[in-house]
């Protein structure tokens, strides 16, 4: 069962460490959204979850910790489910000069709440390509409010995890093109 996307609805973006964060462990703006792999489509693709069909905060810490977990069954190193960042998808940006961003709701991995994010850069030159995709990373994460922090049960010991080396404030760096308000 997929479900229309309504203007209101809230959007949430798992944050999993050290793929959303800087070099300095600092989770950045510019480093919410990479769309890194093309897909079959030509598209670079994302996840979120959308929050009508998992309303409390505990359901989408349970599906970052589970997007964790299977990534650590083929990551070269581990990974970590930090947290999540909201938006209203009415204030995320869908069409810029140079992109068309698609999100859609499909089952992943069982997860009826999962929503598929799929950029389309809209410039031929990989330079013009590069600076589309920079913006429009720019712009989506600009829609996302501050992070709400969590550790996975199955992490609470774990003294590599990020929050315990660099407490929690590693999820609110403002960014090298951004300031959230």
């Amino acid at each position: 069962m997929t479900v229309a996307l309504e203007e209101d609805d809230s959007i949430a973006r798992c944050i999993i460490f050290p793929r959303f964060f800087s070099e300095d462990q600092v989770h950045l703006d510019e480093l919410l959204w990479r769309f890194e792999n093309s897909g079959e489509d030509g598209c670079g693709h994302e996840s979120g979850v959308l929050r009508r069909l998992v309303p409390e905060a505990e359901q989408v810490h349970q599906i970052g910790c589970g997007i964790a977990a299977i990534q650590n069954q083929t990551a070269k190193a581990r990974r970590y489910y930090c947290g999540f960042r909201n938006a209203k998808y009415g204030a995320i940006p869908l069409n810029g000069p140079d992109y068309t961003l698609t999100v859609t709701n499909t089952v992943e991995h069982g997860q009826e709440a999962h929503l598929d994010f799929a950029l389309r850069i809209t410039v031929e030159g990989k330079s013009a390509r590069n600076r589309a995709k920079a913006n429009a990373r720019i712009a989506i994460a600009e829609a996302f409010g501050p992070a709400i922090p969590h550790i996975c049960d199955c992490d609470t010991s774990d003294a590599e995890h990020p929050f315990k080396q660099f407490g929690d404030e590693c999820l609110n760096g403002k960014g090298t093109f951004l300031t959230l308000g």
